[in-house]
């Protein structure tokens, strides 16, 4: 569905009516969160995140350690995932000509801001035991992948 008819049909729908035409604070905030997902600033934030809490034990930083470290794991885990199924996709942007799914053909058949944008706030779900807390987190983990 990315990257088709369908998909750019759905997102004109969103931009016209839902969205009012312009940019809610809360999605330009998005594709904040959606644009620091990317592997290159993501990780380092993780491992920071782990390590500041394994250095400064008595501060109560636990948690964030338990995070960045999850974090982490998962943002590794995903990473190849995400190079091999963008690439067996082949779909390409619609900007780039045609974007149906041709496999090999391109590598955006996958969207990284969904993917490294929804992440630590899925691992934030993973770790809360508070049902309303988990039922945000999974919410607030969408926002990344309307991102424009």
């Amino acid at each position: 569905m990315a990257h088709s008819n369908l998909d750019t049909g759905l997102r004109t729908q969103f931009q016209q009516h839902l969205n009012g035409g312009g940019q809610l604070v809360l999605f330009e905030l998005g594709a904040e969160i959606g644009d620091a997902g990317q592997l290159l600033v993501a990780l380092p934030i993780y491992a920071g995140a782990y390590l500041l809490s394994e250095n400064l034990q008595m501060l109560g930083t636990k948690n964030l350690g338990e995070w960045g470290n999850q974090a982490l794991r998962a943002a590794i885990l995903a990473a190849p995932q995400h190079l091999v199924l963008g690439m067996l996709t082949g779909a390409g942007r619609p900007t780039e000509g045609t974007s149906s799914w041709q496999p090999f053909e391109d590598n955006n058949g996958v969207s990284g801001h969904a993917l490294y944008g929804a992440l630590p706030l899925l691992t934030l779900a993973h770790m809360t035991h508070r049902p309303w807390l988990r039922v945000a987190y999974f919410t607030a983990s969408t926002i990344p992948g309307l991102a424009t």
